[in-house]
């Protein structure tokens, strides 16, 4: 039987496309990456020109934007390397922090110059530099009444072992890092201390952030103890830019555009009671001076209990308005501005302050 060859003409597949793995799309990716940065390489002896960078600003400080106007900064006597572009870009990160909420920074520098008027004498008894006046705008804004999350408490932000080691008390009827006097003077010892353990006022006010024993690990790890060549993260790393900050805008707020205005705030009238004997009872001891106790409370935050003993051969000094508050906050109130009463109406519940127009 003879056999017949049939041929069938073909039909030609449809066309599938290729489909490129995403490992493929990666190193494709990472070659492109690496032929631009080869090629972006200046030649030998070739000058390197200044291209601005959409992502520029969050790593360092274009050189003909810088908000960083002074070319000499020092702390504590200190320079501070402004030519490095690292450091000017921190310092700038710090400034734009404070000057987005100018009203803040106003009120925290009409607090500042209440507050100086207490420190600033402690200080300088004790030898520390004046600039570290600052370390409470930092600390705490000027904010008595503020407690971090680790603890630290007052104005100053001293944890509660580093405050006993330096002579403060702290119990179930007081706690010394709220008394303003005691608390500066406990800060001013404290910061003496870190200075002779880490050779400068720089690394001293970084120590006082991050603790001495954390700051010694990091500088013997980098071999110095220079804190501008110190890798730091973190709170640490922000620290002693934020100090600078405020210096520059509390110094020289007009070559930043800031007006701090002319609003002061001032101490109630109040008279100093000294206590040499237990108090069994503040509240009774507060209807005595013809006040309550939480107007007591409010003039002397330190007394946390509900009596008081003072230590054998020592007496507290205990604060006590002349007059009643209430009517001196409403009377200074009442002659205060539109923008003044903004300004300290949400302290008008504060004993701690009235504010007055100048």
């Amino acid at each position: 039987m003879p056999f017949k060859l049939e041929t069938t003409s073909a039909k030609p597949s449809p066309s599938v496309p290729l489909k490129a793995s995403p490992l493929v799309l990666i190193l494709l990716a990472a070659c492109a990456c690496l032929v631009w940065v080869l090629a972006a390489q200046p030649a030998p002896g070739e000058a390197v020109a200044f291209v601005p960078s959409p992502f520029y600003d969050t790593c360092s400080v274009q050189p003909t934007r810088s908000l960083v106007n002074t070319s000499t900064l020092t702390l504590a006597g200190e320079p501070v390397p402004l030519h490095k572009r690292r450091v000017r870009a921190r310092l700038e990160r710090e400034l734009r922090h404070y000057l987005t909420a100018p009203a803040q920074t106003r009120y925290m520098a009409a607090r500042a110059r209440l507050y100086f008027k207490v420190i600033d004498p402690i200080l300088r008894r004790h030898g520390i530099p004046r600039d570290f006046r600052y370390v409470v705008a930092v600390e705490s804004a000027f904010d008595n009444d503020a407690v971090s999350r680790r603890g630290a408490t007052g104005l100053w932000q001293l944890m509660h072992s580093p405050a006993q080691e330096v002579g403060l008390q702290i119990n179930q009827e007081v706690d010394e890092r709220l008394h303003l006097e005691r608390a500066t003077d406990a800060a001013a010892r404290y910061l003496k201390s870190l200075k002779k353990q880490t050779g400068s006022w720089t690394a001293a006010l970084a120590s006082y952030n991050c603790g001495p024993g954390r700051f010694a690990r990091r500088a013997a790890l980098a071999g110095q103890r220079d804190y501008y060549r110190l890798w730091q993260r973190g709170e640490t790393g922000r620290y002693v830019f934020k100090v600078l900050a405020v210096k520059e805008l509390l110094e020289r707020p007009e070559s930043y555009g800031l007006s701090l205005g002319r609003q002061r705030l001032g101490w109630p009238d109040c008279k100093r009671v000294r206590v040499s004997q237990p108090i069994a009872s503040l509240a009774d001891f507060a209807q005595r001076h013809h006040t309550d106790l939480a107007t007591l409370r409010e003039l002397n935050p330190w007394l946390v209990g509900r009596s008081l003993t003072p230590p054998a051969g020592k007496a507290y000094h205990l604060l006590v308005n002349r007059k009643p508050y209430r009517r001196i906050a409403q009377a200074e109130f009442a002659r205060q501005d539109s923008a003044s009463r903004a300004l300290t109406s949400a302290r008008l519940d504060s004993v701690a302050f009235v504010a007055e127009a100048i």
